[in-house]
């Protein structure tokens, strides 16, 4: 590789300064709200390749609400803003 070699990579050694580092970090917080008329006994789930929606792995299901509205439990939480 030609020109200066760049680590990119950063080693948090501890918790304070895991703490620190979240200071300057941004971190997005996405809930989700659909409306979906569903059959009876369906669902609706999602999943995806971020942790909190499960690494493509697991699956977080919405919950119904009045009007065939489904909802996040929980936020899909993030530090890139790719959404």
């Amino acid at each position: 590789m030609s020109g200066p070699e760049r680590d990119n990579s950063m080693v948090l050694k501890d918790e304070t300064q895991a703490k620190d580092f979240a200071v300057f970090t941004k971190v997005y917080h996405l809930y989700l709200k659909i409306y979906y008329k569903c059959k009876e006994g369906q669902s609706i789930a999602v999943s995806g390749s971020l942790p909190s929606l499960g690494n493509w792995k697991e699956f977080s299901e919405l919950v119904w609400t009045a009007g065939d509205i489904w909802v996040s439990k929980e936020p899909i939480v993030s530090t890139i803003h790719f959404f």
